[in-house]
């Protein structure tokens, strides 16, 4: 047979009391440090966007004073030279080929992206993965005269392709190198089977388009658009 024990039910009830109001407690402490940790993440999120977007203005201002300006430009120019003798693209060259083996490609607008992106910190943006057409839209100044003319500033070349399959480009742009500020010499990656190099001029006959017209855009007002 069960047997059953018996009960006082006022000494059931203040243990059940006690044990509910425990667990409320338990429940309300960790509730409140939720919520402190909540908003002490969301503090600290806030005071890194204003470090961060301090900084960007502090950068932006540094490029607004020429001198240092100029040796920004300098340091671009250097930078892009770290990437000579690296080849335009792996399709392009024969599997025993030593560029073939090579870990690292850049095609003409890889390069720009390349060196933007090494220097990002010092530009005070990261530029966007889109072509020589995107970065063609992120420097709105362009310069009429080859005298005034910077190193780093960009040449780019819209034209219309030979093959009428090849997907057009915004602005028809279709090519983009580094000047050098040395008259029309420039640094890039200009041929498909080549490497990057130095050109004694952004003027070239072309195999892939025809119609060239010649942008060169300052760096000096980049604007950071990004993607």
């Amino acid at each position: 047979m069960s047997s059953f024990r018996k009960v006082n039910s006022s000494a059931s009830f203040t243990v059940s009391l006690d044990d509910t109001s425990a667990s409320q407690k338990s429940s309300s402490s960790a509730s409140l440090q939720e919520s402190f940790n909540i908003y002490r993440n969301n503090k600290l999120d806030e005071i890194r966007q204003k470090i961060n977007e301090a900084n960007k203005n502090l950068r932006k201002s540094f490029r607004s004073n020429p001198d240092r300006m100029m040796k920004l430009r300098l340091k671009f120019v250097e930078q892009a030279k770290k990437y000579f003798n690296v080849p335009y693209a792996k399709k392009y060259f024969s599997p025993d080929s030593p560029e073939y083996q090579s870990k690292l490609f850049l095609d003409c607008c890889g390069l720009v992206r390349r060196v933007m992106r090494d220097l990002e910190y010092e530009f005070g943006f990261r530029i966007g993965g889109g072509n020589q057409a995107y970065m063609f839209d992120t420097l709105p100044k362009t310069i009429e005269k080859l005298e005034d003319v910077k190193p780093g500033d960009l040449v780019f070349i819209q034209a219309v392709y030979y093959n009428p399959k090849m997907k057009k480009q915004a602005h028809n742009i279709t090519h983009v190198e580094i000047m050098l500020g040395e008259g029309e010499k420039t640094i890039g990656a200009r041929w498909n089977n080549g490497k990057v190099q130095v050109f004694d001029s952004y003027k070239f006959v072309s195999k892939s388009y025809h119609s060239q017209v010649y942008y060169i855009k300052s760096i000096d007002m980049a604007n950071g658009l990004v993607s």
